[in-house]
């Protein structure tokens, strides 16, 4: 379902790889477009009819961007992190891959993800930057 590819200084694209999972930015291009992608890519090879979705969360002329918060070293979360409450599938996210309480961490291992909309790439860039700082500062780990 994704594909990874390069494009050569003619602008031909050169197939690298093709992923058969979902791939990480289809979440933004859903966000991006209003459709729900991922039912639509099972439609097409389940051979069964598959319910349309209903939801329709467009951001059109928006961008959005989303990053990706590693655990600096090892460790073991001991509160909930801001934001998860607010959390639904039905809007655009400021937080998603919540860990629960307890979950312990090898250094590198990813802790959360955090989303942006902006006007702009650079105005997304320093929201994503300003928000793992906020979840970085209100991270609570325990060394193990």
């Amino acid at each position: 379902y994704g594909i990874d590819f390069i494009l050569d200084e003619e602008n031909v694209p050169w197939v690298l790889e093709v992923n058969p999972r979902y791939p990480a930015s289809l979440e933004l291009l859903e966000h991006s477009t209003g459709q729900a992608l991922l039912g639509d890519h099972c439609r097409c090879f389940a051979g069964a009819d598959i319910p349309v979705s209903s939801w329709q969360e467009a951001h059109p002329g928006e961008f959005l961007g989303k990053a990706i918060l590693y655990s600096p070293s090892p460790a073991l979360l001991e509160r909930p992190l801001p934001g998860q409450d607010s959390t639904t599938p039905w809007r655009f996210p400021d937080i998603a891959d919540i860990p629960p309480v307890g979950q312990s961490f090898r250094a590198g291992d990813p802790v959360c993800t955090v989303f942006a909309a902006g006007t702009s790439a650079e105005q997304v860039w320093r929201q994503l930057q300003e928000r793992l700082a906020r979840v970085r500062e209100t991270l609570t780990l325990r060394p193990i």
